[in-house]
């Protein structure tokens, strides 16, 4: 697992016109698929469901504009994690700031969890790293628009398929049934 601000720098690297928004999207959806193809966070830091969309609150306080240097080393990431941000880069770098962030506005993990900490009066609840993987996973194997996963990463694990293809099994069983009978 690498530290927000390598990622964050690499992204910065990466993507001239990323204004702070911008990266902290692209941030977001690194974290997002690399826990769908690699099977586990890409960093440490914890993802709030603000108002503006889906947040790392420690990426957000950091300003590269008023910065005298990049607080990460993009040079910490591995290949496979290189891989998947360039993933996303390739695939929501054409999109400023706000159209990504109108996007997360209209995803699962971002709805659910907002809608859940306004009810109980939480402006900044947490986005469940389970929740955001479950959702993205699923736009992938309902084969969604979505960023073509990098070749040099690890095949997701098999308890974990094993996991996926038992919740289908469970979600199908009446229909398969009534099929069987015919």
């Amino acid at each position: 697992m690498h530290r927000v601000f390598d990622v964050l720098t690499y992204i910065q690297q990466s993507v001239s016109d990323a204004g702070r928004v911008k990266r902290l999207k692209l941030l977001y959806y690194a974290q997002a698929w690399n826990l769908v193809w690699r099977g586990e966070p890409l960093y440490a830091e914890n993802i709030k469901a603000w108002e503006m969309g889906p947040v790392v609150p420690q990426a957000f306080h950091y300003d590269r504009d008023t910065a005298s240097e990049d607080p990460g080393d993009p040079k910490d990431l591995d290949d496979a994690s290189r891989a998947v941000v360039d993933a996303v880069i390739t695939y929501y770098g054409d999109h400023d700031g706000g159209q990504l962030s109108e996007l997360t506005h209209q995803e699962e993990p971002w709805v659910s969890a907002r809608n859940r900490g306004l009810a109980v009066g939480d402006k900044s609840p947490l986005i469940p790293r389970e929740t955001i993987r479950d959702y993205y996973e699923q736009q992938e194997l309902l084969g969604k628009p979505g960023p073509e996963a990098p070749v040099v990463t690890a095949p997701m694990p098999a308890p974990r398929i094993t996991d996926l293809v038992r919740d289908q099994l469970d979600r199908w069983a009446g229909a398969n049934a009534l099929l069987a009978e015919r």
